[in-house]
């Protein structure tokens, strides 16, 4: 492991436990309901969530999975009471790709006629994610991505 990566992993291990030490001290909501715009996109429960410039996250529930989803897919968030509020984050889904994703596991979903794509992030030309994936280079546009998962979460912290 060369520095700069180890500096990258420290950043992102800060970044998400400022996230967890913020939602535990605020009346955060703890599962949230996400509906998608496009169909055959089963509805999605977050737990812990985090809404950001551009981008919702939280944890799959159920799972450790981290979830992350541009604002621009999602149709509706239904909140579990009138006077919860969601934890907010001053990033947007550009710069945490860039930061604490970049080199990391992870699983990319589309519409649902599209295959997920599993891989490596490893850079972005223009407004192109590149991955590599068992099938090679991968390239295609974030704006098309209905949800990012970080299986392990070890990759997070």
């Amino acid at each position: 492991m060369n520095l700069d990566n180890l500096f990258d992993d420290i950043e992102a291990e800060a970044f998400f436990l400022e996230i967890k030490r913020e939602a535990e001290s605020k009346n955060t909501a703890e599962v949230i309901q996400v509906l998608f715009k496009a169909e055959g996109i089963p509805d999605l429960y977050l737990y812990k969530p985090v809404i950001a410039r551009d981008y919702l996250a939280g944890f799959k529930t159920k799972s450790q999975s981290r979830i992350l989803i541009p604002i621009a897919q999602i149709l509706i968030i239904r909140m579990p009471t009138l006077n919860t509020e969601i934890l907010q984050a001053r990033s947007d889904l550009v710069e945490l790709l860039e930061t604490s994703l970049f080199s990391k596991e992870i699983k990319f979903s589309f519409s649902s006629e599209v295959p997920e794509i599993q891989g490596q992030l490893i850079g972005r030309k223009q407004s192109l994610v590149q991955v590599i994936s068992e099938n090679g280079l991968l390239m295609f546009p974030i704006q098309n991505v209905s949800m990012i998962a970080v299986e392990k979460i070890s990759e997070l912290l």
